[in-house]
């Protein structure tokens, strides 16, 4: 018997009766698996400690509830999706079911991804925790914000909460709409009881020491990089822990799926040692994960902690988490410290986090849990090259082992400025960390100096400007893959370090709604398409961008095509109809496709001399020396079955 999955709320329409949770059979109405949640709204999970107890409404009914509709069919067929109609269970090609606005159609049933993803997992969740990573004295306190896109499709607003430590936090108060682009951006109140709609960003601005604002340095970031005027944050402080020890994540939940990223510092130019990343929901999370800092300890700055730092984030109590190092571990607050290949073990709390803060890189580690957790890589300071100053933070939310691939393309951003007003095709680094020994590296086409091989927990490093195919001889051999934006010294002040994963053709996906943060003036998307199986045989996607349609310019590269599209560039000036903020990217193939159309997206965004010609650091215009870049998305399924051992 085929069952369809119907709105959580209590509901009657039509013949179809059913209780929170259930499931109904379609032609009679008779429920099934009915359980004693009916009384509750259970858009989230309820065990979390952190915001209202059990038999509280954490977020209020769907925008419209689903049921049958007033249509008869003769077939016998069973219930089906249309991925083009997802809003609607169809029958033989009619309409029989509409979803409630909370659910969209899988496997032919109404399904609300917030509770079951139906192993469909992606990037896009309804939970989430950030953690505001580890700084170098002189960027202590910074305002520390997080982005939340509600990209779902039904036009249900997103409801939000955040909680840390136990405590529910004030969400209008520190949650704003940003409005604008560079120097002329607003940001609106967020109306909690209204929602975020369906395209539109919420800034929640998490974390400001105040006492950072009166650094008697006038060009130091904690002095510079506050949330905007006006805002109180969730946390009137520090929330960061500073060198190894333990920290209290910050705990997001939204009643749809929505898209998040954090950012830290916040403000662009101003903020100087900027990194971001995109957020992985905790339905993805996984047990097993290979550890990745951002780069090496600069060399040519010697502040106090500069250098990689590495957070492990559980979202259960009693996580046992262990860790088998490839250097020694140096201790601090709760944190045992250990010798190079000695396993260790440490129990965490739900939204607490390990942060590991040291000199040397723990880079290729292993790490292993009892429970699901997320690994945060980062560095608080680096210099790339390291004879290059000018150094910038970074930090990547890492993929677990299983969802790591065998085969990657490696295209960058575009060249940036020289002085001279060229553009330059930079050789920048690549970095691979193996997870299972003798994988075998090929490079289409073939790289000098690239690496032929790598073993579990080993890292290789060269330069290249590609773009690039690289790959291992088969599934069983995935690998770690991550690129580089490097100093911004030959570009005036132009970018500076960045640190950002490369998602593996496999985890590419059809659709993506992402954001570009709009304090920033140079942004750039990076395109990788693959082909897919029509009825007339292989075809390259078409991939539209709602502000400016059919995506071109694309370039062979292996059995791929690369592009690059420009939305800002120069002193915040938008291309082609398109500027900073959220957007949409579809991939649709022409004919009858055998296989989904799927492609990739990397967001670029760095600053420009063109915003401001003086040196004054201080002065709101200035833009350069800083970066951001991430992932606009990706499915986050299993592609092996390696397990990274940590005994």
């Amino acid at each position: 018997m085929v069952f369809l999955r119907i709105s959580l709320a209590v509901l009657t329409c039509g013949a179809i009766v059913a209780a929170c949770g259930s499931r109904t059979d379609l032609p009679t109405g008779t429920v099934a698996g009915t359980t004693e949640e009916a009384s509750t709204d259970a858009t989230l999970d309820q065990r979390d400690g952190d915001a209202r107890r059990d038999g509280e409404r954490p977020f209020d009914g769907p925008l419209f509830e689903g049921g049958p509709l007033d249509v008869t069919t003769d077939c016998d067929a069973g219930p089906t999706c249309n991925d083009a109609d997802p809003g609607f269970i169809y029958r033989c090609g009619v309409r029989v079911f509409q979803c409630s606005s909370l659910e969209r159609c899988r496997e032919g049933q109404c399904v609300n991804p917030c509770l079951d993803t139906l192993g469909q997992d992606t990037s896009n969740g309804c939970e989430f925790f950030a953690v505001q990573m580890d700084a170098v004295p002189e960027a202590e306190g910074v305002c520390f914000a997080v982005f939340v896109v509600n990209q779902w499709e039904s036009g249900e607003p997103a409801r939000i909460e955040v909680a840390r430590n136990g405590t529910t936090l004030p969400i209008e108060q520190f949650t704003r709409i940003p409005v604008g682009t560079g120097q002329n951006i607003t940001y609106a109140p967020y109306n909690a009881a209204q929602g975020l709609a369906k395209d539109q960003v919420a800034v929640m601005f998490l974390s400001r020491d105040p006492a950072a604002a009166g650094d008697g340095n006038p060009s130091a970031p904690r002095r510079l990089a506050g949330c905007p005027a006006g805002v109180t944050p969730a946390v009137v402080g520090d929330a960061a822990i500073h060198g190894t020890g333990r920290g209290r994540a910050f705990h997001i939940k939204t009643n749809v799926p929505v898209v998040a990223y954090q950012m830290l510092p916040f403000g662009a130019g101003r903020a100087r040692v900027t990194g971001a990343t995109l957020l992985l929901p905790t339905n993805v999370w996984e047990d097993n994960y290979v550890a990745v800092n951002a780069y090496a300890a600069p060399t040519l700055f010697t502040a106090p902690r500069a250098g990689p730092t590495l957070a492990i984030v559980s979202q259960e109590d009693g996580t046992v988490v262990r860790v088998r190092p490839t250097v020694a571990v140096v201790a601090g607050p709760g944190v045992q410290g250990t010798s190079a290949n000695v396993a260790t073990s440490y129990t965490l709390a739900r939204g607490e986090y390990l942060q590991f803060t040291q000199p040397e890189e723990l880079t290729g580690s292993a790490i292993q849990a009892t429970r699901p957790v997320a690994v945060i890589g980062g560095s608080t300071l680096m210099d790339i090259p390291l004879s290059r100053v000018r150094a910038d933070g970074a930090h990547q939310m890492l993929p677990p082992v299983r969802a790591l691939g065998s085969e990657y393309v490696g295209v960058r951003y575009r060249g940036r400025r020289q002085p001279d007003g060229t553009l330059e095709n930079e050789p920048v680094p690549w970095r691979i960390v193996g997870v299972a020994d003798g994988t075998q590296l090929t490079f289409t086409p073939a790289l000098a100096g690239a690496p032929t091989s790598v073993n579990a927990r080993e890292l290789r490093e060269w330069n290249a400007t590609g773009p690039f195919v690289v790959r291992s001889q088969d599934a069983a051999h995935p690998f770690y893959f991550a690129q580089y934006m490097t100093g911004g010294e030959p570009f005036s002040g132009e970018g500076d370090p960045e640190f950002v994963n490369v998602i593996p053709p496999q985890q590419f996906l059809p659709r993506y709604t992402l954001f570009t943060d709009p304090t920033y003036p140079e942004t750039e998307l990076v395109l990788v398409r693959q082909r897919v199986a029509t009825e007339g045989g292989l075809a390259f996607p078409d991939v539209s961008l709602d502000c400016s349609g059919l995506v071109t310019g694309w370039q062979n590269i292996g059995a791929y095509q690369t592009a690059r599209v420009s939305l800002s560039t120069g002193n915040f000036q938008g291309v082609g109809g398109c500027d900073n903020g959220v957007h949409r990217l579809t991939a649709s193939v022409q004919g009858a496709p055998l296989t989904g159309p799927a492609f990739g997206v990397t967001v670029w965004g760095w600053g420009s001399r063109l915003t401001y010609s003086g040196t004054n650091e201080a002065d709101p215009a200035f833009t350069r020396w800083v970066s951001y870049g991430y992932p606009g998305g990706a499915n986050i399924t299993r592609l092996n079955n390696v397990i990274l051992s940590a005994q």
